[in-house]
């Protein structure tokens, strides 16, 4: 079932800035269309003419700091007295539409940059597994073909202990988590 919000100061609109208030605190995104908002959700809506992206940017730019503000045994907290009272920097109009399409410019980079990582990546993985299947060829010499279950005790899930069997001192349990990339442990 859906429900449905009428209190005014819960519903956030379009082009809102939308802001963690608690755990974690920061700066999450834009409102891309009319929604509630839940209490560990603000919703800051530019006045004025000022940019929304121009306050979200500038709000993830001091996100660690407004994590810093947080406070709570529990959890970190930013209270509405306390954002209300945060700095803003105000640029005018001409300057916040050229921040925002500079900051753009530089995420926009920033992504296709991740993009050849990975993908560099993912030839790197490939380049190396073809190395080592080249390397092994070359110098291997064949004499017989056994199957895995042929050359030792195998165990494809490793074995599951029990609470009991875990003690201080004995053999160490490896998992795969425990191993990287590169085989090392």
């Amino acid at each position: 079932a859906v429900k449905w919000c009428t209190a005014p100061n819960k519903i956030a609109e379009p082009g809102d800035v939308l802001l963690s208030v608690r755990a974690p605190v920061g700066p999450t995104n834009l409102a891309d269309q009319q929604c509630c908002i839940g209490r560990g959700l603000s919703a800051v809506r530019p006045l004025n003419g000022t940019l929304s992206k121009f306050v979200l940017y500038y709000l993830r730019s001091i996100e660690a700091q407004i994590d810093e503000l947080g406070t709570g045994t529990t959890f970190k907290a930013v209270s509405g007295k306390v954002l209300r009272e945060l700095p803003f920097p105000l640029a005018p109009l001409p300057e916040q539409r050229r921040i925002v399409q500079a900051i753009e410019t530089q995420l926009g980079r920033l992504d296709e940059a991740v993009a050849r990582l990975h993908a560099a990546k993912a030839k790197l993985k490939r380049y190396k597994q073809a190395v080592l299947k080249a390397a092994y060829d070359e110098v291997a010499e064949i004499h017989e073909v056994k199957t895995f279950g042929e050359l030792k005790e195998f165990s494809m899930y490793g074995p599951r202990f029990s609470s009991d069997d875990y003690t201080a001192d004995g053999v160490p349990v490896l998992r795969t988590s425990d191993i990287d990339d590169r085989g090392h442990v």
